[in-house]
């Protein structure tokens, strides 16, 4: 092979890197994330009888994909538990949802889902499972009387 041929090859090579970075850059890859929100102290653990909001991400390339300008597509996301008893309301938009824990719960974590159909057709999910905590026991007061004299 002459000097000029290896040359023609490696530019060809050069330029076909390019071009696959190209490509990538023009199909994003789509994936999903989800994230329990609220204050820092409860963050990873819900104590039974309240609730856990989740909210969540259509990632494109790693970061969040905002459609462009004239995109019909709009994110409508599906929630789903592993803990059958609690109860989910999702948002309007249903891009977070709020996770009701019954108070006699008496699981020790739960798995929050959620799945999207990206805009280039895939199917993406993601979960989180946290901790569930036993919610506060019911105390039951009465009232004593003893002679003392």
């Amino acid at each position: 092979m002459s000097r000029f041929e290896e040359e023609v090859l490696r530019l060809l090579r050069d330029e076909n890197k390019r071009l696959v970075r190209i490509e990538k850059l023009l199909s994003p890859e789509f994936s999903a994330r989800i994230t329990l929100k609220g204050s820092h102290m409860d963050i990873g653990n819900i104590a039974a009888g309240s609730t856990g909001t989740f909210a969540a991400t259509l990632l494109a390339n790693g970061t969040p994909y905002v459609p462009p300008a004239g995109s019909t597509f709009v994110p409508q996301w599906t929630w789903s538990c592993s803990d059958t008893t609690v109860t989910i309301s999702p948002s309007a938009d249903t891009t977070s949802a709020v996770f009701s824990v019954p108070a006699n719960d008496t699981g020790t974590s739960l798995t929050a889902g959620v799945s999207i159909v990206a805009p280039d057709g895939s199917t993406q999910t993601a979960s989180l499972t946290v901790t569930l905590t036993p919610g506060q026991t019911s105390v039951t007061f009465t009232a004593s009387l003893a002679q003392t004299a």
